[in-house]
């Protein structure tokens, strides 16, 4: 049985080594889970921030609503399960002194 002449030693062990190095490189820029949990609180942070920046006034519900909107969309969040991100929501307002009995 007669190869194909571009299926050549060399050929395949470029792309094997390829292969592997790609797989290597996926495996060291995945974010691990305490790199994605850091992420979330920053990016938490940041959201609450401004929601209570722009509407200081406003019921805690409605901040509690405009950060998570706000979370959800940024295109660099590492989740978007809601239920996450409303606790990550809540623990950033609450930093913030924010709480829901309405204390400031």
């Amino acid at each position: 049985m007669q190869l194909p002449s571009w299926l050549t030693y060399d050929n395949v062990m470029g792309a094997l080594i390829t292969l592997i190095a790609g797989i290597i490189l996926r495996v060291l820029k995945t974010p691990k889970d305490n790199e994605r949990a850091a992420l979330l609180t920053t990016l938490a942070n940041s959201a609450a921030a401004n929601a209570v920046n722009l509407m200081p006034d406003r019921p805690w519900a409605e901040l509690l609503q405009a950060t998570v909107q706000r979370l959800a969309a940024e295109s660099t969040v590492p989740t978007h399960n809601t239920q996450k991100l409303e606790t990550a929501a809540l623990a950033a307002l609450v930093r913030l002194g924010k709480t829901q009995n309405g204390a400031s």
